[in-house]
Protein backbone atom coordinates (compact mmCIF):
# COMPACT_ATOMS: atom_id res chain seq x y z
CA UNK A 1 0.00 0.00 0.00
CA UNK A 2 2.82 2.39 0.87
CA UNK A 3 4.49 1.52 -2.30
CA UNK A 4 1.63 2.10 -4.41
CA UNK A 5 0.68 5.46 -2.71
CA UNK A 6 4.40 6.81 -3.03
CA UNK A 7 4.41 5.67 -6.83
CA UNK A 8 0.94 7.21 -7.50
CA UNK A 9 2.23 10.87 -5.34
CA UNK A 10 4.68 10.72 -8.15
CA UNK A 11 2.38 10.00 -10.82
CA UNK A 12 0.73 12.85 -10.41
CA UNK A 13 3.41 15.23 -9.71
CA UNK A 14 4.43 14.32 -13.26
CA UNK A 15 1.49 14.73 -15.06
CA UNK A 16 1.68 18.33 -14.11
CA UNK A 17 5.38 18.66 -15.22
CA UNK A 18 6.84 19.65 -18.66
CA UNK A 19 7.72 15.69 -18.82
CA UNK A 20 4.24 15.03 -19.19
CA UNK A 21 4.35 16.42 -23.32
CA UNK A 22 7.33 14.53 -24.10
CA UNK A 23 7.01 11.05 -25.47
CA UNK A 24 8.29 8.04 -23.70
CA UNK A 25 11.14 7.21 -25.75
CA UNK A 26 12.46 10.97 -26.32
CA UNK A 27 12.87 11.03 -22.62
CA UNK A 28 16.65 11.36 -21.68
CA UNK A 29 18.77 11.32 -18.31
CA UNK A 30 18.89 15.58 -19.09
CA UNK A 31 15.08 15.61 -18.65
CA UNK A 32 15.23 14.45 -15.31
CA UNK A 33 18.38 16.68 -14.72
CA UNK A 34 15.66 19.43 -16.15
CA UNK A 35 13.01 18.52 -14.19
CA UNK A 36 14.92 18.62 -10.88
CA UNK A 37 16.56 21.95 -11.49
CA UNK A 38 12.88 23.37 -12.15
CA UNK A 39 11.56 22.08 -8.56
CA UNK A 40 15.09 22.85 -6.69
CA UNK A 41 13.39 24.37 -4.11
CA UNK A 42 11.60 21.13 -3.06
CA UNK A 43 13.55 18.51 -0.37
CA UNK A 44 15.32 16.20 -1.72
CA UNK A 45 13.24 13.66 -1.03
CA UNK A 46 10.03 15.12 -2.81
CA UNK A 47 12.29 15.56 -6.23
CA UNK A 48 13.84 12.03 -5.72
CA UNK A 49 10.01 10.22 -5.49
CA UNK A 50 8.85 12.12 -8.91
CA UNK A 51 12.39 10.54 -10.37
CA UNK A 52 12.51 6.92 -8.91
CA UNK A 53 8.85 7.08 -10.52
CA UNK A 54 9.89 8.29 -13.89
CA UNK A 55 13.14 5.53 -13.94
CA UNK A 56 10.46 2.55 -12.81
CA UNK A 57 8.38 3.73 -15.93
CA UNK A 58 11.09 3.63 -18.09
CA UNK A 59 11.92 0.47 -16.70
CA UNK A 60 9.00 -0.84 -17.73
CA UNK A 61 8.72 0.49 -20.75
CA UNK A 62 11.66 -1.37 -21.32
CA UNK A 63 10.53 -4.53 -19.99
CA UNK A 64 7.53 -4.56 -22.38
CA UNK A 65 9.88 -3.77 -24.94
CA UNK A 66 8.50 0.11 -25.65
CA UNK A 67 11.83 0.72 -25.64
CA UNK A 68 15.24 -0.23 -26.39
CA UNK A 69 17.00 1.09 -23.45
CA UNK A 70 15.70 2.95 -20.38
CA UNK A 71 18.26 5.92 -19.51
CA UNK A 72 20.15 6.53 -16.39
CA UNK A 73 18.41 8.72 -14.28
CA UNK A 74 20.27 10.11 -11.44
CA UNK A 75 18.70 11.30 -8.23
CA UNK A 76 19.23 14.36 -6.53
CA UNK A 77 21.76 14.56 -3.42
CA UNK A 78 20.71 15.60 0.19
CA UNK A 79 17.83 13.15 0.43
CA UNK A 80 18.08 11.93 3.94
CA UNK A 81 18.78 8.18 3.68
CA UNK A 82 20.59 7.15 7.18
CA UNK A 83 17.75 5.60 8.74
CA UNK A 84 16.62 3.41 6.58
CA UNK A 85 15.99 0.16 7.50
CA UNK A 86 16.57 -2.95 5.31
CA UNK A 87 14.80 -6.18 4.97
CA UNK A 88 17.09 -8.83 5.05
CA UNK A 89 15.20 -9.89 1.52
CA UNK A 90 17.35 -6.26 0.24
CA UNK A 91 20.10 -7.17 2.40
CA UNK A 92 20.70 -10.36 0.13
CA UNK A 93 19.81 -8.18 -2.77
CA UNK A 94 22.44 -5.97 -2.17
CA UNK A 95 25.67 -8.65 -1.02
CA UNK A 96 24.32 -10.09 -4.25
CA UNK A 97 25.05 -6.74 -6.57
CA UNK A 98 28.62 -5.67 -4.52
CA UNK A 99 31.11 -5.67 -7.12
CA UNK A 100 33.90 -6.14 -5.04
CA UNK A 101 34.79 -8.79 -2.49
CA UNK A 102 36.21 -6.52 0.36
CA UNK A 103 33.27 -4.41 0.22
CA UNK A 104 30.93 -7.44 0.19
CA UNK A 105 32.70 -8.45 2.64
CA UNK A 106 32.91 -5.49 4.84
CA UNK A 107 29.43 -4.59 4.22
CA UNK A 108 28.38 -7.99 5.62
CA UNK A 109 30.51 -7.21 8.70
CA UNK A 110 28.45 -3.90 8.79
CA UNK A 111 25.22 -5.82 8.66
CA UNK A 112 25.71 -8.49 10.85
CA UNK A 113 27.51 -6.65 13.63
CA UNK A 114 26.24 -3.07 13.70
CA UNK A 115 29.79 -1.94 13.56
CA UNK A 116 30.60 1.30 12.25
CA UNK A 117 31.57 1.01 8.55
CA UNK A 118 34.19 3.73 8.50
CA UNK A 119 35.80 3.40 12.18
CA UNK A 120 35.54 0.08 13.31
CA UNK A 121 35.05 -2.08 10.15
CA UNK A 122 37.25 -0.63 7.55
CA UNK A 123 40.05 -0.57 10.31
CA UNK A 124 38.95 -4.24 11.78
CA UNK A 125 42.79 -6.16 12.61
CA UNK A 126 43.16 -9.89 13.01
CA UNK A 127 44.25 -9.60 16.26
CA UNK A 128 40.52 -8.76 17.30
CA UNK A 129 38.87 -11.12 15.74
CA UNK A 130 38.57 -14.59 17.12
CA UNK A 131 36.67 -17.64 15.58
CA UNK A 132 35.64 -20.69 16.88
CA UNK A 133 33.88 -22.55 13.82
CA UNK A 134 30.51 -20.66 12.34
CA UNK A 135 31.21 -18.48 15.72
CA UNK A 136 33.60 -15.95 17.28
CA UNK A 137 33.80 -13.08 18.75
CA UNK A 138 35.08 -9.11 17.91
CA UNK A 139 36.63 -6.91 20.19
CA UNK A 140 36.15 -3.12 19.76
CA UNK A 141 39.53 -1.83 21.62
CA UNK A 142 40.67 1.48 20.24
CA UNK A 143 37.29 3.47 20.12
CA UNK A 144 37.25 7.40 21.05
CA UNK A 145 34.91 6.29 23.94
CA UNK A 146 34.88 3.83 26.70
CA UNK A 147 31.71 3.00 25.80
CA UNK A 148 33.01 1.89 22.20
CA UNK A 149 35.22 -0.16 23.97
CA UNK A 150 33.26 -3.53 23.33
CA UNK A 151 33.20 -7.63 22.65
CA UNK A 152 30.73 -7.89 20.20
CA UNK A 153 29.89 -11.88 20.08
CA UNK A 154 29.18 -13.77 16.45
CA UNK A 155 26.48 -16.19 16.52
CA UNK A 156 25.59 -18.57 13.90
CA UNK A 157 21.83 -18.49 15.33
CA UNK A 158 21.16 -14.89 14.64
CA UNK A 159 22.24 -14.95 11.17
CA UNK A 160 19.98 -18.58 10.82
CA UNK A 161 17.25 -16.34 12.44
CA UNK A 162 17.59 -13.00 10.15
CA UNK A 163 18.03 -14.85 6.73
CA UNK A 164 21.43 -13.68 6.04
CA UNK A 165 24.99 -15.11 5.42
CA UNK A 166 26.89 -15.51 8.73
CA UNK A 167 29.88 -13.07 8.78
CA UNK A 168 31.88 -15.43 11.06
CA UNK A 169 32.24 -17.55 8.42
CA UNK A 170 33.46 -15.10 6.05
CA UNK A 171 35.81 -14.09 8.45
CA UNK A 172 37.00 -17.29 8.71
CA UNK A 173 37.23 -17.76 4.56
CA UNK A 174 38.97 -14.88 4.64
CA UNK A 175 41.46 -15.67 6.97
CA UNK A 176 42.68 -18.85 5.01
CA UNK A 177 42.77 -16.97 1.46
CA UNK A 178 45.12 -14.69 3.17
CA UNK A 179 47.64 -17.37 4.50
CA UNK A 180 46.10 -17.14 8.45
CA UNK A 181 48.00 -14.26 9.46
CA UNK A 182 48.08 -13.91 13.10
CA UNK A 183 47.90 -9.70 12.96
CA UNK A 184 47.54 -7.01 10.50
CA UNK A 185 43.93 -5.66 8.60
CA UNK A 186 40.90 -7.41 8.14
CA UNK A 187 40.74 -5.24 5.15
CA UNK A 188 44.07 -4.45 3.57
CA UNK A 189 44.11 -2.24 0.13
CA UNK A 190 47.20 -0.61 -1.58
CA UNK A 191 46.44 2.42 0.27
CA UNK A 192 48.22 5.25 2.38
CA UNK A 193 46.46 3.77 5.28
CA UNK A 194 46.84 0.27 4.12
CA UNK A 195 43.14 -0.71 4.69
CA UNK A 196 39.87 0.21 2.97
CA UNK A 197 38.70 3.50 3.36
CA UNK A 198 35.36 5.21 3.16
CA UNK A 199 36.19 6.91 -0.29
CA UNK A 200 37.03 3.31 -2.11
CA UNK A 201 33.88 1.29 -0.37
CA UNK A 202 31.35 4.58 -1.74
CA UNK A 203 32.55 4.18 -4.63
CA UNK A 204 31.94 0.05 -4.82
CA UNK A 205 28.42 1.06 -3.20
CA UNK A 206 27.22 3.49 -5.92
CA UNK A 207 28.19 0.68 -8.16
CA UNK A 208 26.05 -1.64 -6.36
CA UNK A 209 22.83 0.35 -6.28
CA UNK A 210 23.27 1.53 -9.92
CA UNK A 211 23.39 -2.26 -10.82
CA UNK A 212 20.18 -2.96 -8.39
CA UNK A 213 18.11 0.00 -9.86
CA UNK A 214 19.03 -1.57 -13.96
CA UNK A 215 18.21 -4.85 -12.45
CA UNK A 216 14.26 -6.02 -13.64
CA UNK A 217 13.97 -8.32 -10.53
CA UNK A 218 14.75 -5.05 -8.31
CA UNK A 219 12.89 -2.14 -9.58
CA UNK A 220 12.08 -0.89 -6.47
CA UNK A 221 14.75 -0.86 -4.52
CA UNK A 222 15.13 2.37 -2.46
CA UNK A 223 18.49 3.83 -2.11
CA UNK A 224 20.69 3.96 0.89
CA UNK A 225 23.92 5.50 2.76
CA UNK A 226 26.25 2.63 3.99
CA UNK A 227 25.59 3.05 7.68
CA UNK A 228 22.22 2.23 7.13
CA UNK A 229 23.45 -1.21 7.25
CA UNK A 230 24.41 -0.62 11.19
CA UNK A 231 21.43 0.76 12.26
CA UNK A 232 19.12 -1.60 9.90
CA UNK A 233 21.07 -4.46 12.41
CA UNK A 234 20.33 -2.87 15.28
CA UNK A 235 16.85 -2.31 14.22
CA UNK A 236 16.70 -6.04 13.52
CA UNK A 237 18.33 -6.72 17.51
CA UNK A 238 16.06 -4.40 19.23
CA UNK A 239 12.47 -6.36 19.81
CA UNK A 240 14.85 -9.19 21.46
CA UNK A 241 17.09 -6.99 23.67
CA UNK A 242 16.84 -4.80 26.88
CA UNK A 243 18.21 -1.05 25.58
CA UNK A 244 20.98 -1.59 27.80
CA UNK A 245 22.03 -4.47 26.30
CA UNK A 246 21.50 -3.00 22.79
CA UNK A 247 23.29 0.12 23.59
CA UNK A 248 26.86 -2.12 25.00
CA UNK A 249 26.26 -3.72 21.57
CA UNK A 250 25.87 -0.95 19.98
CA UNK A 251 28.54 1.20 21.94
CA UNK A 252 26.57 4.27 22.75
CA UNK A 253 27.64 6.96 25.07
CA UNK A 254 23.46 7.74 25.85
CA UNK A 255 20.41 5.44 26.04
CA UNK A 256 18.63 8.44 24.49
CA UNK A 257 20.60 7.32 21.22
CA UNK A 258 19.60 3.95 21.81
CA UNK A 259 16.21 4.62 22.11
CA UNK A 260 15.73 5.62 18.55
CA UNK A 261 16.06 1.95 17.42
CA UNK A 262 13.27 0.79 19.89
CA UNK A 263 10.30 1.24 17.48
Amino acid sequence: LNTRTYYRCGIDSLLTSKLAKCRIDGITSQHATAHAAAHAKWSPSTINRDLRTLRRALNLATEWGKLDKAPKIQLARGERQRDRVLSPDEVNQYLEACPHGDWHDAALLTVGTGMRPDDEVCKLRWEAVELNGSSGKIRIGDSKTLAGQRTIPLKAEVYEHFGIPNPAVMLRERHEAQGYPPKGWVFPRPSQSGHLTEDTYKIWHSKALDALAEDPDTPEFKTFEPYCLRHTFLTWLAPHLDVFALARLAGHTSIRTTQRYIH
